[in-house]
């Protein structure tokens, strides 16, 4: 599935509907992470034949998935803003300002839906039409981009790009959880104005004066971080406070992906074998076995 498989759509924005400018610093967890890639996710949905109808998708599908990601943004107003480095500041910041936006891409795929789901190896090319590009230059980085593409039929996938540094697994994970559960429970005659609420366990948590800085614990760390970026980042830019990511040109050619299903069962056993050789690195310790979730084991 090259490009000359997908036709883009249109090209919008998506803002919140009400929301006050906002900043967020960014902490010495995030700051390591500042121009990496992207990361780079899809999710695909399967459809009954009628939604999946082109004349339907467009008509019903995506406005209602516009109209949550509206209101989920405003419960998330800084991912509709940019990463910015102002002149008095000795970091970077997260800034969300009245009128920023997400870029939302919508297209439509010629690929076999049944083809794009099977699991066994394809080649890596075929997945990076599906993802958008997240924007950057010297001066500000977009933080979350988004593309929906339009299996006729049978389906859409979203792809979703985010900056390193603002979005960690979890965050990005309760972002696109929150979206699902308003995309569900917005109805048509819903304003655009208001936004409804969030489950608690949904709603996202800004306050960064809960983490310790590394003087605090007692660490080493660089208190000059134009200083340290400009080491880890020698680009050019002489002041370090360049926030344009760094190009990472996907492997694609003689690359193929694939999706690996682990059981219950393969958990258990990995989780056996694992828990076995702990007992012989930590013999002479008083260290416990280690709690082994399913992400950790993979």
């Amino acid at each position: 599935m090259g490009s000359h498989n997908i036709k883009i759509q249109y090209h919008s924005r998506v803002s919140p509907p009400s929301a006050t400018q906002t900043s967020l610093s960014l902490t010495f967890f995030d700051l390591f992470w500042l121009r990496f890639h992207p990361v780079e996710r899809i999710f695909f949905y399967t459809l009954p034949t009628p939604q999946s109808n082109p004349s339907i998708f467009y008509s019903k599908i995506v406005p209602k998935l516009k109209t949550s990601l509206s209101h989920t943004l405003q419960h998330f107003p800084p991912l509709a803003g940019n990463v910015v480095w102002p002149n008095d500041s000795p970091n970077p910041i997260v800034q969300y300002t009245p009128g920023n936006s997400v870029s939302f891409v919508v297209a439509e795929s010629e690929a076999d839906f049944n083809h794009v789901l099977d699991n066994s190896p394809h080649q890596a090319s075929e997945s990076r039409s599906l993802v958008p590009h997240l924007d950057s230059s010297d001066s500000h980085a977009s933080i979350v981009s988004l593309q929906i593409t339009l299996f006729p039929n049978r389906g859409f996938s979203i792809g979703i790009s985010t900056h390193h540094s603002v979005l960690d697994g979890k965050s990005s994970t309760l972002f696109i959880q929150a979206w699902s559960s308003l995309c569900q429970t917005n109805d048509d005659e819903s304003s655009e104005s208001s936004s409804p609420s969030l489950a608690p366990k949904l709603v996202p948590f800004f306050n960064r004066s809960v983490i310790r800085t590394p003087s605090e614990l007692g660490l080493n760390f660089p208190t000059n971080w134009t200083e340290a970026l400009t080491k880890l980042f020698p680009t050019g830019n002489s002041d370090g406070r360049c926030l344009k990511l760094l190009p990472f040109p996907p492997r694609l050619e003689d690359e193929v992906r694939a999706t690996f299903v682990l059981t219950g069962a393969d958990l258990e056993k990995l989780r056996k074998g694992v828990l076995s050789k702990w007992d012989i690195v930590e013999r002479g310790t008083e260290s416990e076995a280690p709690r082994l979730s399913s992400f950790v084991l993979t």
